[in-house]
């Protein structure tokens, strides 16, 4: 994975030439404003092949460059459903907490469309929400 993928000036250029016109607000107006992305990624591919750890160290590297930090959690869960038995699934949960902008914003947008090629997924599962720091 390029580290073209991850870089600001490129976020920066899909927000600002985005067709709906899209800017990115002023920076004062978004100090302590944090939103947590959570990206869960497949361990093994569709034949219960493991993916190269390459892929992911990549995907760490490059988040902990840009945003100085990042948490990768070993998920192991269960599905349960109303008919059928339970799906076990093996997964990492990848975890940032970054400035609240349309530029970061950007960023996982493209990344998840990324990662689903990488990773030959139909879809990544990537959410996002708010949060604040307690102090």
């Amino acid at each position: 994975m390029s580290k073209e993928i991850f870089s600001k000036a490129i976020a920066r250029a899909i927000v600002e030439s985005s067709p709906d016109g899209a800017t990115l607000p002023p920076r004062d107006t978004l100090v302590g404003k944090l939103r947590r992305y959570q990206i869960l990624l497949p361990k093994r591919d569709g034949n219960g092949f493991p993916f190269s750890g390459g892929i992911k160290r990549k995907l760490i590297r490059s988040l902990a460059t840009i945003f100085g930090m990042v948490t990768v959690e070993n998920c192991h869960s269960e599905w349960f459903f109303v008919h059928g038995e339970p799906m076990k699934d093996r997964s990492y949960r990848v975890v940032c907490d970054v400035p609240d902008t349309l530029e970061n914003l950007a960023i996982f947008v493209k990344l998840k469309k990324e990662l689903s090629i990488k990773f030959d997924q139909e879809e990544i599962w990537l959410t996002s929400f708010p949060i604040e720091k307690v102090l």
